[in-house]
């Protein structure tokens, strides 16, 4: 899923929290860093099999697993929350292209933007693209199923905020960020599809 989805996730977590335990802005921010730091993991995608980020150590389920066995074992809430907020983060990716969840070098999940017999051709489908960014992009932005999941954790995220952590509204402004990038790289690889030249520098993942 977008970066957007899973800072809009953090912030919901977040709101949750704080029905139970105090929070500040340290505790929001952690929990919101817990909620996207998987993705942070495209400037290694160097080092992994086909160039996807998704195949690294990153995006699997042990260092989430981790994250709330120290919780647990240390009776530190926030860790444990921490570590939900990662597994989430996972378990979402799973909807759209997949991950390489139990690091067997596989990728698994629903994968709801490949049809069924493409689920083991995709290098090979990328390679016939002339933009292969584009075929993702193209693909998650044209599927009702991901535009409505925006939507939903985008309307969960607002009433969640403004309902129980108002006072750290400020944490919008990463929300909109990731989504305004989002967005841009859409209408830049459209652009280029329609035979444009380049506009502005993309970020490959």
């Amino acid at each position: 899923m977008h970066s957007s989805v899973h800072w809009g996730l953090g912030i919901i977590i977040a709101g949750i929290t704080s029905l139970y335990i105090s929070v500040n802005f340290w505790i929001v921010g952690l929990i919101i860093l817990s909620s996207i730091f998987a993705d942070f993991d495209i400037f290694l995608r160097k080092y992994a099999q086909n160039g996807n980020h998704r195949m690294l150590f990153t995006h699997s389920i042990y260092l989430p697993m981790i994250l709330i066995l120290i919780g647990f074992l240390s009776s530190k809430i926030v860790i444990i929350v921490m570590g939900f907020s990662y597994l989430i983060h996972i378990l979402i990716d799973l909807l759209d292209w997949g991950t390489n969840a139990l690091f067997t070098n596989r990728i698994f999940g629903i994968r709801f933007l490949l049809k069924r017999d493409e689920h083991l051709r995709v290098p090979e489908i990328i390679d016939q693209e002339k933009i292969p960014q584009w075929f993702f992009v193209k693909r998650y932005y044209n599927s009702v199923i991901m535009i409505g999941i925006e939507v939903f954790v985008s309307i969960i995220m607002f009433i969640t905020l403004f309902l129980y952590i108002p006072q750290f509204w400020y944490f919008l402004a990463g929300y909109f960020l990731t989504m305004i990038f989002h967005i841009s790289e859409y209408l830049e690889l459209k652009h280029l599809s329609q035979g444009g030249s380049p506009r502005i520098k993309l970020l490959k993942h």
